[in-house]
């Protein structure tokens, strides 16, 4: 495995791990329409602690697509995703394909169904 891929597959973790940081925050909050939760940033960067309020709507509307990732803006890594939204200070990136599959091979969710966009 060359360096691009470890950066790659080291990305994809820490987005994955992210991801199922909130994944609990929100199942143990019980969050309903029209609220806001307190959600970490989901970059690639591990020692990342940046955290934004996001309406209950749009983060579900995020986890529907297993390639989109919230972020806080400026920790978008364009080599390896594109921004499709930005909101004030949230990003919602997604997946390119050149690092779509260091993310399926680490990251279960991500591998359930993915967009076809890039």
């Amino acid at each position: 495995m060359d360096d691009d891929d470890l950066r790659a597959r080291r990305i994809a973790s820490n987005e994955a791990l992210g991801r199922q940081i909130n994944e609990r925050i929100a199942a143990q909050r019980g969050v309903e329409s029209g609220e806001s939760m307190s959600v970490v940033c989901e970059c690639g960067d591990g020692d990342c602690e940046s955290r934004l309020d996001v309406r209950w709507e749009t983060y579900r509307a995020v986890r529907q697509n297993p390639m989109w990732f919230i972020l806080v803006e400026g920790h978008e890594v364009l080599e390896m995703e594109r921004v499709v939204k930005r909101e004030g200070v949230l990003v919602v990136s997604e997946k390119i394909a050149s690092a779509r599959q260091a993310l399926e091979a680490i990251d279960p969710y991500s591998a359930d169904g993915a967009s076809t966009g890039d």
